[in-house]
């Protein structure tokens, strides 16, 4: 049997494995943002085969059975449908020999690899939100993961964007500077309230990067980012509750994913402590593999219901 390639897309950078047949973990290869919904199919794909054909140089003579991609922007039907088609067409062009390519949402590799194929839930917040489950009867839950216009609360995007906010009020002369405004003067060079809105408004500036601040300046008893991240906990413990009420599982392991959660501070502390007092029926559990090896997981069930 071949080799399989797992890839998990995000918001921010993009990881790549191959892997055998007992999931050994070969080569890998990371690169920038491959989500479609902010680079666009283009620059998406081109993203993902060239980490692909990063990995291959490790392969050599043998044989790629699957490649299963869990992309940040591929959560709708026709999104994953239409990124699968110009990794495809790219594919074909580079003259790369791969038999079965299947494009899926990032929450759906992610919760494959947190519990090894097996129920579970996890709760996403990188950029955006999104709480993903899978329970015993194979049945895929969700709630929240609506993009950054009409969704994703608790996320980075949502958290950055609030802090921005008040940033732009604070150096507007309305309230004293705080710890998060220093914190954009030191990381941005942010220091008035113009050079806010020329680095905001600009093409290249990533409003969800700042959402570490917010925690950062949270951490060190800023009073307005501890009342956002407040708000933004409480939008995710909604999102929890209108999972339960789909779930069919009474009680559930769950797994924090994404940036913003994965790491000790402020924010995930805040929330796991909200979590516990509001849902007795979670239990907390550490990931079993990472996303790009969820991937890969169900790259074998999916080559073996296709066979």
């Amino acid at each position: 049997m071949g080799l399989l390639i797992g890839i998990d897309g995000g918001g921010t950078k993009t990881k790549c494995v191959l892997v055998d047949q007992e999931l050994k973990i070969l080569t890998s290869a990371e690169g920038g943002s491959s989500n479609p919904l902010s680079v666009g199919i283009e620059i998406s794909a081109s993203v993902i085969v060239n980490l692909i054909k990063r990995v291959l140089t490790f392969a050599k003579e043998i044989e790629i059975d699957a490649v299963v991609i869990g992309s940040a922007g591929a959560g709708r039907k026709k999104n994953a449908e239409d990124l699968k088609r110009a990794v495809f067409d790219l594919i074909f062009r580079e003259r790369l020999s791969i038999p079965y390519i299947e494009v899926v949402s990032d929450a759906e590799i992610a919760i494959e690899g947190a519990f090894a194929g097996n129920i579970g839930a996890i709760l996403i917040a990188g950029t955006g939100s999104i709480i993903f489950g899978k329970d015993k009867k194979g049945k895929i839950v969700r709630s929240g993961g609506f993009g950054k216009i009409i969704g994703d609360e608790g996320g980075g995007y949502s958290i950055g964007r609030k802090g921005l906010s008040r940033a732009a009020k604070l150096l507007d002369g309305k309230y004293v500077k705080t710890t998060f405004v220093n914190l954009l003067r030191k990381n941005f060079g942010i220091d008035d309230l113009d050079s806010l809105i020329l680095n905001v408004y600009s093409d290249k500036f990533d409003i969800a990067s700042t959402a570490s601040l917010v925690i950062k300046a949270a951490g060190k008893g800023d009073k307005i980012c501890k009342k956002i991240l407040d708000e933004e906990s409480d939008e995710l413990l909604y999102y929890i509750k209108k999972f339960k009420q789909k779930f069919n599982q009474k009680t559930f392991k769950l797994c924090f994913c994404g940036g913003l959660l994965t790491t000790e501070n402020y924010y995930s502390r805040m929330l796991r402590s909200k979590i516990k007092k509001n849902f007795n029926e979670i239990e907390f559990v550490k990931p079993t593999y990472p996303p790009e090896v969820g991937a890969v997981i169900l790259a074998n069930k999916l080559l073996h219901k296709h066979k």
